[in-house]
């Protein structure tokens, strides 16, 4: 380890930032929040950054210099972000489930009402990307509109691209189940009525599920008070310990034709 200082999420990000402009003096940076900034590329190409990974890696007990560098050998050898238009567009699209602080970064980054966001349940929403492979990247309205396609025809089908591109999907766990589905997709999976509507019929209550980040979605059955506690008991470790690609930690449940907050509909009843 060095004698780097301890840092914050937001020293952290300040660091990368650095980084970036001293090395990469034609790229022009912004920090948009703790872990999140905009690289602007001088063809006009934009990545939008999360330090979440790095952020993780330091957390446990990585030296954050060498996380920044490599993390900046990866982003300068990637490039801007090509999204694909027409018809690849279409079939590259797919749902991401995002928390309402990404929203307001990508909308402070872009502009709002730039973006499609569709309100999904609470503090959740709905994004469209662009699968890239090795990458993904946010879609505009601008970019659907050059693929003559509307927001709403695009969630569609970025529905069905998801279903359709699931390889071999694993459940893990006994009382605590996960899945494991190639690990950019799994906390989509709640969007998959079908999935949900199968499991419910084997389990004594109603699913519920936390999509923890975006490769962790946890879910038990909502009618074992057992199991549910130990759900909260699972979501508080993982805050002590950290998660790359946080999303939430709403616990969610599924009410057969879709998901509502599982404390909010407590406090309800």
């Amino acid at each position: 380890m060095s004698d780097a200082p301890e840092h914050t999420p937001d020293s952290f990000t300040a660091a990368f930032a650095g980084k970036v402009r001293a090395s990469q003096p034609d790229l022009q940076v912004e920090v948009t929040g703790p872990l999140h900034l905009t690289v602007q590329h001088p063809d006009g190409g934009q990545n939008a950054l999360s330090l979440e990974h790095p952020w993780a890696d330091v957390r446990r007990g990585a030296d954050p210099d060498e996380a920044l560098e490599q993390f900046l050998a990866t982003m300068v050898s990637a490039g801007p972000p090509k999204v694909p238009t027409g018809p690849e567009l279409h079939a590259a699209l797919r749902p991401v489930i995002k928390p309402i602080e990404y929203v307001r970064a990508v909308f402070d980054q872009v502009g709002a009402g730039k973006v499609p966001a569709f309100g999904f349940v609470g503090e959740l929403y709905l994004m469209l990307v662009a699968d890239l492979g090795q990458s993904m990247a946010v879609v505009t309205n601008a970019q659907l509109e050059e693929a003559v396609i509307e927001p709403q025809q695009a969630l569609l089908v970025a529905l069905q691209n998801l279903a359709n591109s699931l390889g071999d999907v694993q459940l893990h766990g006994d009382r605590l189940r996960m899945f494991q589905a190639g690990g950019n997709y799994e906390a989509s999976l709640l969007l998959l009525g079908s999935i949900w509507e199968q499991l419910a019929e084997k389990m004594q209550g109603a699913p519920v599920a936390v999509p923890l980040a975006r490769d962790l979605l946890v879910f038990t059955d909502g009618g074992d008070p057992e199991a549910v506690a130990e759900l909260r008991a699972f979501i508080a470790r993982t805050r002590e310990e950290g998660l790359s690609y946080a999303i939430s930690e709403a616990i969610l449940e599924w009410n057969g034709g879709g998901w509502r907050l599982l404390d909010a509909a407590a406090e309800d009843g």
